[in-house]
């Protein structure tokens, strides 16, 4: 008698073992099921690219998925345990002439599981628009000076929108500065000059044409007059691979030398820490890059400020916190990042987020320049560029 029961045993133990397999699966599989839809929505909101981010109630959900983000197969029996796969996928910005093909992978997934703090939502108002294509805010004189790229021209613009124009620029203009005594200087892309402007007249302040490897982009000048320069590294508009690049050092008295190499599309610039450190946009590899700054100019100690995880940091402003406002230009925002990459504010366009800069009456208004069309309509040359602002006081 004992031994028939004993003999039964096993066999009741594996229907029960089964049983309890199968609910097993069937929780881890839920469980794994709303960690993989966190991932995705998560995915998502952060990395949607632009025009369709901001049309994704329109959008049919479970087909979005199948086209965009990792696909998901979960598989679960009664004995076997559950197996996730997750297939990843090569997704391209929509932005291919700036940006560059980005692949969603392991390092990403980690943060799915971390507590996300919530980032602090800013809406803008709309200052002036019109424009071609607005790049390099800087709020001086109690204005905004800013390059219209494609336009050609440099404007100033004031609080409540009104507009003059300084002067043309001859082959683009871009970044801008201003020296020790308020002379302004402004970039010419493709002529690889700085150029100074005095009373509305253009004059030669630096010629890198021999020295930068493509176009200058945007520049930072600090208190004494030196003028960081960046440069694209290669023929952007012509099709040619990324390649690195220097970021060259304009000195007062007219001496260039390099002052970091190994850049990859080096964008906007800033000067913070009392002057002890720069901060300069690497947009196509997603990154801020830090560097120590000695008193004679050099840089040194080269680290990474933040890495913006997929977004693309075009022109860039710092508060008075240290923290650093970029206009990712492949994702439509404005971010606010502090050192070691947590964003804690954003502002979002339908669009592209070019640059930005703080200014007004106590440097707490975020001016920010944005491109609200798509690419075809910035090659036609449409005047679809404005400038927005956002009050930042606590």
């Amino acid at each position: 008698m004992g031994r028939k029961q004993q003999d039964s045993c096993p066999e009741e133990r594996k229907v029960s073992e089964a049983r309890a397999g199968c609910r097993m699966a069937n929780a881890t599989a839920e469980r794994s099921t709303q960690m993989v839809s966190a991932a995705l929505r998560y995915s998502v909101i952060a990395y949607l690219p632009r025009h369709a981010r901001l049309t994704q109630h329109v959008l049919n959900y479970k087909n979005f998925l199948s086209e965009r983000v990792p696909r998901v197969t979960i598989r679960a029996t009664c004995i076997q345990s559950v197996q996730l796969t997750v297939r990843q996928q090569k997704r391209t910005r929509p932005d291919a002439d700036r940006g560059r093909t980005l692949i969603k992978g392991d390092n990403q997934s980690r943060h799915f599981h971390q507590k996300r703090i919530p980032m602090k939502e800013h809406q803008a108002t709309l200052v002036a628009d019109g424009f071609v294509f607005l790049e390099a805010p800087r709020w001086h004189d109690n204005r905004l000076w800013t390059s219209d790229v494609f336009d050609l021209k440099l404007y100033t613009v004031t609080d409540d929108g009104k507009r003059s124009v300084v002067c043309n620029v001859p082959g683009r203009p871009a970044g801008i500065g201003f020296l020790p005594d308020n002379t302004p200087l402004v970039v010419s892309c493709a002529e690889k000059k700085l150029m100074k402007v005095s009373d509305g007249t253009l004059s030669v302040y630096a010629d890198l044409s021999d020295i930068a490897a493509g176009d200058l982009n945007d520049l930072v000048v600090d208190d004494v007059g030196r003028a960081y320069v960046g440069n694209f590294g290669y023929d952007l508009f012509g099709g040619a691979p990324i390649e690195v690049t220097d970021m060259h050092l304009v000195e007062p008295d007219g001496t260039i030398r390099v002052a970091a190499s190994g850049l990859e599309f080096p964008n906007g610039a800033v000067i913070v820490d009392c002057g002890r450190t720069l901060v300069v946009a690497e947009t196509w590899c997603g990154k801020l890059t830090a560097y120590d700054r000695a008193a004679n100019g050099d840089l040194s100690n080269r680290r990474v400020f933040a890495d913006l995880r997929g977004r693309q940091p075009d022109g860039i402003c710092a508060d008075k916190h240290g923290a650093i406002w970029a206009g990712c230009y492949n994702t439509g925002e404005f971010v606010r990042v502090l050192e070691g990459g947590e964003i804690t504010d954003r502002i979002e366009f339908d669009g592209n987020a070019v640059s930005c800069t703080l200014g007004g009456k106590n440097e707490d208004t975020l001016y920010c320049c944005v491109y609200l069309g798509t690419d075809a309509q910035l090659r036609a040359r449409e005047r679809r560029s404005a400038i927005y602002k956002t009050e930042l006081a606590a």
